[in-house]
């Protein structure tokens, strides 16, 4: 098996592109879903005094109802590359498209520090991850077909499959670029800084290194 892995990253107007095989391009939209609207601007009061008695200034979030919102999809990746393969017999290339989508899994935050007087937290996040991602089959098409030798030859059927059995991987493998991690975790801070304003806490937050239990401190508000 063989594949383009080479890529290089710069902007074009307010979208990050990155550049791969030389050619295609990959572009990323951020997800203002209507879920995240409601939790942002519509269900703050049931956010922080759900279960809890009245007062003129609410109490931090629950640690427990931020957990419950799940896994935050806050960016949507469309990727744009080639995929190839070769055997004995056959060498086979395809356009590739795919979609992928990136989050926070707020079920694994928790506070590190609270400070009711000057309502003031620090939010302890994972680091962002791929929620989901697919090859899009309708977009995605065959390019090149090379037969090595002049006799009759198997194996292109076998060839394609494997081919199409990396497929998915590749494209998950785009979409962890580290451009699309820290635009899906600057677009998550945004989302919980403006729950927690509504709230009138100012938040700060702590993002787990993806493969270290340690923390790195980010962006306070």
């Amino acid at each position: 098996m063989q594949s383009l892995e080479k890529c290089s990253v710069h902007s074009i107007g307010s979208l990050d592109v990155v550049q791969l095989g030389g050619s295609q391009i990959n572009k990323y939209s951020f997800i203002t879903s209507f879920v995240i609207v409601a939790t942002v601007f519509g269900a703050g009061f049931w956010f922080a005094y759900g279960g809890q008695p009245g007062t003129n200034h609410p109490p931090v979030p629950p640690i427990a109802r931020i957990r419950a919102l799940s896994d935050l999809a806050t960016l949507r990746v469309q990727i744009a590359d080639s995929i190839s393969g070769n055997n004995e017999h056959w060498e086979v290339s395809w356009m590739l498209h795919g979609e992928a989508v990136l989050g926070v899994d707020l079920s694994l935050a928790s506070y590190s520090s609270v400070d009711a007087e000057s309502r003031k937290a620090t939010l302890s996040l994972p680091a962002p991850h791929v929620i989901s991602s697919k090859v899009d089959h309708h977009r995605s098409a065959e390019i090149g077909v090379k037969q090595k030798t002049w006799l009759p030859s198997p194996g292109l059927k076998s060839l394609r499959d494997e081919v199409w059995q990396h497929a998915d991987e590749k494209v998950a493998r785009l979409a962890n670029h580290d451009g699309y991690l820290e635009a899906t975790k600057l677009q998550a801070e945004q989302v919980l800084k403006e729950l927690f304003r509504e709230m009138e806490w100012s938040i700060s937050y702590e993002w787990k290194s993806p493969n270290a239990s340690g923390a790195e401190v980010s962006h306070s508000e």
